[in-house]
């Protein structure tokens, strides 16, 4: 047993030799890959033009539809909490004027301080989602990589 196995660990690594004697090549090219590398400020610069482009110059499409989709929901949060505020705002304008003839929308459903309250709150919200949206921005654009 133990003689057929020599044989069969005999027989297999002659025939590895021969076949490593057999496929000797050399190859003294060197392959350049003349292709441009991308530049990360190009990208940047060309994000900062249209957004989602630098994703393009990077050939990473995927990324285009989740950039576009945080811009609208930024924009439409900011559209709603503005207009919350100003109704609000508008109401509690109206409360305070000391005109009987004026009446505000939310009159026997709100007292004037949770007026007060709801349009801080709003404000508070807007100001938030405008300071993130710039801030967000900012640290985008000044990352060196993208």
């Amino acid at each position: 047993m133990l003689a057929s196995f020599l044989a069969c660990f005999i027989i297999s690594s002659s025939s590895l030799q021969a076949q490593d004697s057999t496929q000797t090549t050399t190859s003294d090219t060197i392959i350049i890959d003349m292709a441009k590398p991308h530049s990360p400020a190009k990208a940047a610069l060309m994000s900062t033009v249209v957004p989602g482009l630098g994703q393009a110059y990077n050939k990473k499409y995927w990324k285009i539809p989740i950039v576009y989709g945080a811009i609208g929901t930024s924009i439409y949060f900011a559209v709603e909490n503005n207009k919350t505020y100003q109704d609000f705002k508008k109401a509690l304008t109206y409360r305070l004027d000391d005109n009987p003839e004026t009446i505000d929308e939310y009159n026997g459903r709100l007292s004037t301080q949770s007026l007060e309250s709801n349009m801080n709150f709003y404000q508070r919200n807007r100001e938030f989602i405008h300071y993130s949206c710039r801030n967000l921005l900012c640290v985008k654009h000044c990352r060196c990589k993208c």
